[in-house]
């Protein structure tokens, strides 16, 4: 992608304050980003491999090989981590109509996986602009 700018739309969102008393309510927004496209594996290997749809399609073998064993490896309660980027941590939660005072093992599910990145990964993304494109008020 070279010479095309790279940013991030985003949009501000109402902060909604839930803690404080009426009156004394904190006011402002927080940034939400506004995804410009939504990519396939495929689509970013094919990319990546400069059109050569062989060897995405090898990657694409990987990919999907590393996933499967991030997902075994979650099951097993560890973490992954990607050297230099950050780590897969599991979000739990419980299931819809569960007793949350006398909770049981089956009581709990994975909500989402989030990608937590390190101070490296971080690194990689701070030259990132921000372009602020509404406010849902």
């Amino acid at each position: 992608m070279k010479g095309v700018k790279m940013s991030i739309n985003v949009t501000l969102v109402p902060y909604a304050d839930a803690i404080n008393k009426i009156g004394s309510k904190k006011k402002g927004f927080f940034p939400r980003s506004c995804a410009r496209r939504s990519l396939s594996v495929m689509d970013l290997l094919s990319e990546m491999e400069e059109g050569n749809i062989a060897r995405a399609i090898a990657d694409k073998a990987v990919v999907e090989g590393f996933m499967h064993k991030l997902f075994e490896t979650l099951k097993k309660g560890d973490l992954v981590k990607v050297d230099g980027y950050g780590y897969f941590k599991p979000i739990l939660t419980t299931k819809e109509g569960t007793d949350k005072t006398r909770l049981k093992d089956e009581d709990i599910v994975f909500a989402k996986i989030d990608f937590v990145l390190t101070v490296a990964g971080k690194e990689k993304l701070k030259d990132t602009q921000f372009v602020i494109k509404s406010k849902n008020l």
